[in-house]
């Protein structure tokens, strides 16, 4: 383990959001890339308590990264898988995803992460490829299941960040 400063853009990673803790899996839209970046420093909240996975939540979390008052940052916790090359979390996928927006919006930000290679899969890849043999060996009854979308129910999904747009 080492703490570096980790760039999220030009990189896959394993997310375990759902539409209860991202607006983004909610609604199709991300709010951060709805807004430009004044509107998300001056973002301020009316109300008493902001629902996790709201479209208040990240822009209330993305201002507080733009205006640097979110303390303790180096929990984040982001494994790298070798032999897939994507990337996990134990910890700071929200925190991760709303500084890759604003890095998309040409914004430096400095996001120190404890770091952790691996060489093997990634949960995501794991599970997929054990759902996969099961499929060639019982047939059907896995077919269903990996139809319907269930085969990475406790592995999340896959999300890429593409490299800001250079000015």
């Amino acid at each position: 383990m080492k703490v570096i400063n980790f760039n999220p853009l030009g990189k896959t990673f394993n997310f375990r959001l759902t539409e209860n803790t991202c607006s983004r899996c909610k609604t199709g839209i991300c709010p951060l890339d709805l807004k430009p970046i004044c509107e998300i420093e001056n973002f301020t909240y009316v109300g008493n308590y902001i629902q996790r996975g709201s479209a208040e939540y990240c822009l209330d979390l993305g201002k507080k990264i733009l205006n640097q008052s979110l303390y303790a940052v180096t929990k984040i916790q982001v494994y790298y898988y070798k032999d897939c090359n994507h990337y996990d979390f134990n910890d700071g996928q929200h925190r991760t995803c709303v500084t890759a927006h604003l890095m998309q919006k040409n914004v430096n930000i400095e996001l120190p992460v404890k770091y952790y290679e691996i060489k093997g899969k990634c949960p995501y890849c794991k599970n997929k490829e054990k759902h996969t043999l099961q499929f060639n060996h019982l047939g059907l009854f896995i077919r269903q299941l990996y139809d319907e979308g269930q085969e990475n129910e406790d592995c999340g999904f896959l999300y890429a960040f593409e490299e800001k747009d250079e000015l």
